[in-house]
């Protein structure tokens, strides 16, 4: 009852179609557990051999598996009436409108063709799990796993094989030989804290008092004063390269039902208590009547669909766990890919896919009429990479282009100087030479933007040659809170205007940044991705604080209509709907000091900490975005103390549990001449190499220029000298050297 997906075994749940055409056996099989104590064999035909109960648990007794198994079964039907559910809201239309901002946003927010399985897997264990608390009476502290019951199938497979490649799977799946499951695709995000959901299993929290938390879209607007401040030193490049790497690290789909439909959870029909059509799934933000935006369009809701969710990896019962279906590692995966579904490839010297425009090359293009994304009536078609992601915001396409055309220079050079490597050999190597050149860049330039000096930064310095060694107890799972709320404070940072700048650094004009989104039109001009590359260099990004410009709390995601939707109230609910704990907890995870009143908050400004106690019943109530977002900045540094203990934690475990990182020794890593080779490599160096017309830049590309940030022609720039993967021809007869 195990696949192969992208070249490592796990369980695929059955399709939807097993619940259909098995839902009486299910009945008529719980009627006979029940009556007679018996367990038929082969009562459920769709559930694999390996699945069925027998002596195969012996660590709990008959009397539990049988009550584990109704509890199963329990779980097998609640999934089934939600597939009822779901095929009524579809027949009277109740589903999201393509073209509506809403419909926008969840389609992007789509996963793998088995987050669907997964997501009904991990739902049929949620129920078990209620009703082995709520029925069963199973005590608090009673820990019992799926495997084995009926829900085995639905668990995550124990039997993986993996072979010690020199390069990683492109899922993530193998890079720990002792866990091949840390950090692959399609698997849970990690918690730093216990969940918090109301009823220990998926219900969103209430407050500290016993009433529902204040609506996410009354907090956006109250911490939102319409004052914005620029950012100390860094500019728009460094916000478009956070959103990459968000991208590379987490991908949260959103709850679809069959046929990727998009429930509609403002419609009246599903709102309404009483009624037998509201969806576990929903959770729509409530906009009040008086909205000084929202008002004048009679918009009272904000369709707001649950993310999908997955068992967990020990397939214990429990709470919901939420489904990161990107690999974990900083990967690159937003260009290439998590498998054959994403080709990006062009099977040919290695390269990667493109598209010429004019004289360069950009991406593929998304060539089908949607409405959605770009102007196809004008030829301005979106592109396409391994992100469906790829065209959300012009500053992160940026990155997807210049890695895209970073692979193509540097798999060209290979097939040069190696003229016996195949395509796959020369692909493999490029990827893995691209991937260092990210690290790097992220290690060595992008920290350091966020966490200030080196001596007070919480990551290690980068000294060449300055080999690292691999953890392997180190899980590099990417934390709920990290990609739920930490990593979404560039959020904040983002700017009202996309700004472009010709050569010589004048100003070609700035447009709206709603017009932006998922609209790649400034590609399409001559010497855009120059111009916009120049702009967002020269120009600041918003301070990192709560207060998100009006394009993001009022138009995100508008095209056909007159209004948007609010980033910063979707990233709160977003917190609630993963089951975060609140930012208290956090901060006491991270400074041992758990605050009891609001005076104990000294490092929020007095202003942000009056209307968070006007907001808010308690302390211990305040939404962990919010929170990390309202501290003072640690000196030398963009975020408050809490955000950097979230974002170092992650990073320092993605370093140390990547068995492929590109710093660290073994028989995968690169010789000292490479390695000194990458550390050559840089955000400025990138832009030189992969545009045509950029032949000045600042020395830190991350940065604004200055006085300690003179700009550079690009010739006088360090750049990685890849002669030294150059191998030498195998000798007749004899095995070819090892060069890695």
């Amino acid at each position: 009852s195990g696949i192969f997906t992208w070249g490592i075994q796990v369980h695929q749940p059955r399709p939807l179609v097993a619940y259909q055409d098995y839902s009486m056996s299910l009945v008529v099989f719980l009627l006979i557990s029940i009556s007679t104590g018996v367990w038929g064999d082969k009562i459920f035909p769709f559930v694999g051999d390996d699945a069925w109960v027998g002596n195969h648990n012996t660590s709990l007794n008959d009397g539990t598996l049988r009550l584990l198994n109704i509890a199963g079964i329990k779980g097998l039907m609640k999934t089934r009436q939600l597939v009822y559910l779901e095929e009524a809201l579809v027949r009277r239309g109740l589903e999201s409108s393509p073209g509506a901002p809403d419909h926008t946003y969840q389609s992007l927010q789509t996963g793998s063709p088995y987050s669907a399985f997964l997501t009904r897997g991990a739902l049929s264990q949620l129920e078990a799990t209620k009703y082995s608390a709520d029925d069963v009476n199973f005590s608090s502290d009673f820990v019992a796993s799926f495997y084995d019951t009926v829900l085995d199938f639905t668990c995550y497979s124990r039997n993986i094989t993996c072979a010690n490649s020199t390069y990683r799977t492109l899922d993530g799946s193998c890079n720990n030989l002792l866990n091949p499951l840390w950090g692959m695709a399609d698997t849970p995000l990690e918690r730093l804290k216990p969940a918090a959901y109301e009823d220990g299993v998926w219900a969103p929290k209430l407050s500290s008092t016993g009433v529902p938390l204040p609506s996410p879209r009354v907090v956006s607007l109250s911490m939102s004063n319409g004052i914005h401040f620029p950012a100390r030193r860094v500019n728009q490049l460094f916000v478009g390269f956070a959103h990459f790497l968000g991208h590379d690290l987490a991908l949260v789909p959103t709850y679809k039902v069959k046929g990727n439909k998009i429930l509609s959870c403002c419609a009246p029909a599903v709102r309404v208590q009483e009624s037998h059509l509201p969806h576990q799934a929903c959770l729509p933000i409530a906009i009040p009547e008086d909205d000084p935006f929202y008002e004048r369009h009679s918009i009272t809701c904000m369709n707001f669909v649950r993310s999908s969710l997955a068992p967990k990896l020990s397939c214990i019962m429990g709470h919901a766990e939420q489904l990161n279906s990107a690999s974990h590692f900083l990967d690159a995966s937003p260009i290439y890919g998590l498998g054959p579904a994403q080709d990006t490839r062009m099977y040919k010297y290695g390269m990667m896919k493109v598209q010429s425009l004019g004289y360069e090359d950009f991406l593929p293009l998304k060539l089908v009429t949607e409405e959605e994304c770009g102007d196809p009536l004008k030829a301005r078609f979106c592109f396409r990479s391994g992100d469906n992601r790829v065209n959300q915001f012009v500053t992160s396409t940026i990155f997807y282009t210049l890695f895209t055309r970073e692979h193509n220079r540097v798999a060209r050079f290979l097939a040069r100087i190696n003229p016996h490597w195949d395509d796959e050999r020369l692909f493999q190597e490029s990827r893995r030479i691209v991937v260092a050149f990210l690290q790097h860049i992220t290690y060595s330039e992008f920290l350091p933007a966020i966490f200030g000096a080196e001596e007070s930064s919480p990551l290690p310095s980068f000294r060449i040659p300055s080999y690292t060694e691999y953890d392997a107890s180190v899980n590099p799972t990417i934390s709920n809170v990290f990609a739920t709320a930490a990593f979404r404070f560039f959020h904040s940072m983002i700017p009202a205007t996309v700004h472009r700048s010709n050569d010589t650094g004048s100003t070609i004009g700035g447009t709206s940044l709603h017009y932006h989104i998922n609209n790649p039109d400034v590609f399409y001009h001559s010497r855009g991705l120059d111009h916009l590359i120049r702009g967002s260099s020269d120009n600041n990004a918003e301070s990192c604080d709560v207060n998100l410009v009006y394009e993001l709390r009022h138009r995100l995601y508008q095209k056909s209509t007159l209004w948007g939707l609010d980033l910063m109230a979707i990233d709160i609910q977003r917190g609630r709907d993963h089951g975060l704990p609140s930012y208290s907890e956090y901060r006491h995870l991270c400074t041992g000091r758990r605050p009891e009143s609001f005076t104990d908050l000294r490092d929020i400004p007095a202003d942000v900490l009056t209307l968070l106690e006007h907001l808010y019943s308690s302390v211990r109530d305040i939404d962990p975005l919010i929170g990390m977002l309202a501290e003072n900045p640690a000196p030398g540094s963009l975020v408050g103390p809490t955000l950097r203990c979230v974002i170092s934690d992650q990073f320092n475990r993605l370093r140390l549990g990547d068995r492929f990182y590109y710093e660290h020794s073994g028989s995968q890593s690169f010789t000292p001449l490479q390695l000194q080779e990458i550390k050559k490599s840089s955000v400025a160096g990138l832009i030189c190499l992969n545009t045509a017309s950029i032949a000045y830049i600042p020395k830190r590309g991350f940065l604004t220029m200055g006085r300690d940030n003179p700009e550079l022609p690009c010739h006088k720039l360090p750049r990685p000298n890849l002669l030294h993967w150059k191998e030498s021809l195998p000798v007749p007869g004899s095995h070819p050297k090892r060069f890695y």
